[in-house]
């Protein structure tokens, strides 16, 4: 019987990764690892949550006063990883999914990160940004839950025997991006 996962669909090729990689990241980088070759890129699936939040907040005194007293409500999906609990907020609502069988030859990492956890961090997260687009306090609720696994390519640099660090970067292979709030 074949097993199957659902994953964000993949969209960039090893060729197009391998091109990324032989830049090698960022200035620090080069710096400090200069001399390392590209020695193997790998394609790896990588199990995230995403949860959907709910959150339900009063009106803001100003508000009240003026007869706007209707509850403000709010919904967002929050990515979680499952290996670090890292949380982001989803911006883009047309993510592509695609499901694919388990075979030898598919790297996957399952989740490791604690569920309650995850949960927590995603409603802190939710909280902070319906605290500054709204102020006042909020409720959050869970709506949905789902694991998907997100798609990488991973580059290792250097040689790849015993007692060696291997150095190694992450390229997202479903197009994503990541972008530090302010």
């Amino acid at each position: 019987m074949s097993e199957y996962i659902n994953t964000l669909k993949l969209k960039m090729n090893s060729e197009e990764a391998w091109k990324i990689a032989e830049k090698k990241g960022d200035w620090l980088w080069n710096l400090v690892f200069r001399n390392l070759p590209l020695t193997r890129l790998q394609l790896m699936y990588i199990e995230y949550e995403i949860i959907s939040i709910k959150t339900v907040g009063r009106p803001a005194l100003l508000s009240r006063i003026r007869g706007r007293s209707k509850p403000i409500c709010k919904r967002m999906d929050i990515l979680v990883n499952g290996t670090t609990g890292g949380v982001a907020l989803i911006a883009d609502q047309n993510l592509q999914f695609e499901r694919i069988e388990i075979t030898d030859n598919i790297n996957l990492q399952s989740a490791g990160f604690d569920q309650d956890e995850a949960i927590k961090r995603a409603k802190m997260l939710a909280h902070k940004i319906t605290h500054r687009s709204m102020g006042g306090m909020h409720e959050a609720e869970i709506v949905n839950f789902k694991s998907v696994y997100r798609p990488f390519y991973v580059a290792f640099y250097g040689d790849m025997s015993e007692g060696n660090k291997v150095r190694y970067i992450t390229i997202p292979a479903d197009g994503g991006q990541s972008h530090r709030a302010r």
